[in-house]
């Protein structure tokens, strides 16, 4: 029995509405006609496929397919051994080369493909104009640029200046996947589309991927006529030739419908890609036939990359405020904490530190088997359902962090709280089940304007050769109802922040009641000694009455039983450091903070930050002392990003020194503004973001930056020496 339709990948020109999700974009079998191309075998160095143009295009004698592929173009050879000695490189080859008899001049990009074969792309050249000054110039706009609006509205202008197409759109992805026009510079007597969104089914998953891989997609007409690549399958592998990296790649027929219902006639598309995902794209969109040399696509790209640097400072810069914000909210809890003498009373009758950061209108903290509210909340019996369904989302979710929108449309038994919860932020607070601190957010009605009514997203008629995308694309208004305003990435990252801090107040005060409550010591000592959270509990005369199992796990094996904290500097390299903090805990009473490493048996110490708390009762009798351990591998691991990122960006400068020599003043400069725009960015991604993202973070930067100084190089086309004629004999 053959697989359900659903299972199907389409082949490329055969997909319906319903199936184009999984249509084989990269396997056309076909190119755009404003260029030729060959395929080479990497062995033998002939020609094993060609496009049907290939002859009139290149001013050939006879089909290429079969010939060694020096009599094509005798410096093709020695570009194919390049290449195989560049085989890290992300962009293919660029260079000017002469084809044929007449020796026309041809820009050729050549790479080697996911199934082994050598693509060479034959182009028009460019006019060979110098543009540096102008790119300098606008890299150097891009990176001035302050805030991320201000940046999209530059990077319209760059682009409708450099390219001279019709309409630049700036276009923002979501984290459904639709997309925002977030900026846009078009000529006066078009239509608008600044806000417009677009569902994200219009641009499928399969397309998404590649527009990772392949940053520069030029369509120069939507009724072109495809030219076959002949034979149709490889000699090699008996399949469709992989062309994801092909700059003359087809475009599905599908898409070219979509353009059409639009009115487009010629387009390109550049990829805005931050921290390995795609971000957005630029599109841009011409009314008439339109192609444009690569050199230029290779220009766009040059500065699409110093946008995507600059977002990713930008993301730093926005998580930054995470530590002004939770720091903030720390040094108000303590004073609450002080004022009320209760930290539950402190959290929720603080509102203002609360719910300020999140511009929520309410929270709620589930505690102890119950559950304390300010600000506008559910109802009481509502609320004990929200936690029910808190634990049974965090199975579901990664992270520690759960949020939505749209409560009632999560569960329908929290429609009716809408104008007061609709939008639902929550962390955990310990490792106790159901125990969480939980921000609130009422309905926002608003009106979305789409371009085209998402829900008709398909037009069919009773001849299947009849589905086209969307076929209007008059503005279409949308209220939405039910949802709140959107949890933003920074909104996340303060209250995991928060949360983590609450939750060691929690482990903090639970040490304390150990201490202090008697009859009840079993229950919170196993409360205690369950935290993920390293904690040793010490009474007055220094001896340990309990180090839980988070502690016990730092210790490497065979570690004697230690039985006060006088045994506790032992356990680390600089043990009089150690001894000393002890001291000024123990015997002045006084708190300490310090970073120390801990032996481990890897040989590899593991650092650390403790924390150490004399615990007083009246008249500040000191009845033991709280001391808890927090990993700082992370923060260790950013420091060393800090230094591969600095040193990454020496060994890049110096390994460009060959194509250094050979630019122009213009694109020295350039070169030396990019690499000046990635060392301010990764200042400006500080270390008041969320941790772990840093070197995430910092290899974005480094990725684009390296990309940007390969862009420069093909910005500069290599031109081969002729090799000699072989000698007479």
């Amino acid at each position: 029995m053959p697989p359900p339709e659903s299972t199907i990948a389409p082949a490329f020109g055969e997909a319906k509405l319903s199936n184009c999700e999984r249509e084989q974009i990269h396997l056309p079998g076909s190119i755009q006609p404003h260029g030729a191309l060959v395929a080479i075998d990497p062995t033998s160095l002939e020609i094993v496929q060609a496009s049907a143009n290939a002859v009139d295009f290149l001013g050939l004698p006879a089909p290429p397919v079969g010939r060694p592929v020096a009599e094509v173009c005798e410096w093709l050879p020695g570009q194919i051994e390049r290449l195989g000695a560049s085989a890290s490189r992300e962009l293919p080859l660029f260079f000017r080369c002469c084809v044929g008899t007449d020796g026309r001049e041809f820009d050729c990009l050549i790479h080697r493909s996911a199934d082994g074969a050598v693509i060479t792309e034959f182009l028009e050249p460019g006019p060979g104009d110098d543009i540096s000054e102008l790119l300098k110039r606008a890299t150097q706009q891009v990176s001035e640029a302050t805030s991320l609006d201000a940046l999209c509205k530059r990077a319209a202008d760059l682009f409708y200046e450099l390219t001279g197409y019709d309409r630049v759109m700036i276009y923002e992805f979501d984290r459904d996947g639709h997309g925002q026009v977030r900026a846009e510079k078009f000529e006066k007597e078009l239509e608008a589309y600044l806000g417009n969104r677009y569902p994200a089914t219009d641009i499928p998953q399969i397309a998404r991927k590649l527009y990772i891989r392949n940053r520069v997609r030029m369509l120069g007409d939507v009724g072109y006529e495809p030219v076959p690549v002949q034979p149709r399958l490889s000699p090699a592998t008996h399949r469709d030739l992989d062309m994801s990296m092909c700059f003359l790649r087809s475009i599905s027929p599908i898409h070219i419908q979509y353009l059409k219902n639009m009115g487009v006639d010629a387009t390109l598309v550049m990829s805005i890609v931050v921290g390995g995902e795609l971000w957005g794209l630029v599109a841009c969109h011409h009314y008439s036939p339109r192609v444009i040399p690569f050199d230029l696509c290779a220009a766009c790209e040059l500065v699409v990359e110093n946008m995507a640097t600059r977002i990713t400072a930008f993301e730093g810069n926005a998580h930054a405020h995470v530590d002004w914000s939770v720091r903030r909210f720390e040094s108000q809890l303590l004073e609450g904490i002080s004022r009320f003498g209760d930290w539950k009373e402190a959290l929720i009758g603080g509102p203002d530190y609360l719910l300020r950061p999140f511009d929520a209108d309410g929270a709620a903290l589930f505690v102890d088997g119950e559950v304390f509210t300010t600000g506008a909340v559910p109802g009481t019996n509502q609320l004990r359902e929200i936690r029910r369904w808190l634990m049974d989302a965090a199975k579901r979710t990664d992270g520690p962090v759960i949020q939505t929108a749209s409560l009632g449309a999560e569960d329908a038994r929290f429609a009716a709280s809408k104008a007061v919860a609709s939008g639902l932020l929550a962390v955990p607070i310990s490792d106790s089940q159901g125990e969480y601190l939980a921000w609130f957010r009422p309905e926002q009605v608003r009106t979305d304007t789409w371009g085209g009514d998402p829900a008709k997203a398909v037009t069919v008629g009773d001849d299947p050769s009849e589905l086209s995308p969307r076929r209007s694309f008059a503005k279409w208004q949308e209220e939405v109802k039910g949802k709140s305003v959107p949890w933003s990435s920074v909104d996340l990252g303060t209250a995991e922040r928060i949360g983590r801090s609450v939750a060691e107040l929690v482990v903090h005060f639970r040490s304390v009641r150990a201490l202090i409550i008697e009859d009840q010591l079993n229950s919170v000592f196993r409360k205690v000694s369950g935290s993920q959270l390293p904690i040793v509990i010490t009474d007055s005369h220094r001896k340990i009455i309990l180090a839980n199992e988070a502690f016990q796990r730092l210790l490497p094996a065979g570690t004697p039983q230690i039985q006060g904290a006088d045994d506790l500097p032992g356990l680390f390299l600089d043990a009089e450091r150690f001894r000393d903090q002890l001291i000024e805990l123990c015997d002045h009473q006084k708190e300490i903070r310090a970073e120390a490493q801990m032996r481990q048996r890897s040989g590899e110490p593991l650092a650390l930050l403790v924390r150490g708390d004399p615990v007083f009762v009246a008249k500040r009798r000191v009845i033991g002392y709280v001391l808890m351990f927090s990993d700082l591998s992370e923060h260790n691991a950013v420091r060393k990003a800090r230094r591969d990122f600095q040193r990454n960006i020496e060994r890049q400068v110096s390994s460009n020194s060959r194509a250094f020599s050979r630019l122009t003043l213009n694109q020295r400069e350039l070169t030396s503004t990019i690499v000046g725009n990635a060392r301010h960015a990764a200042l400006d991604i500080t270390d008041g973001q969320d941790v772990h993202r840093i070197p995430e973070l910092l290899d974005s930067v480094r990725r684009s930056m390296e990309r940007s100084l390969e862009l420069v190089d093909h910005l500069v086309p290599d031109v081969p020496e002729t090799p000699d004629p072989p000698s007479p004999d």
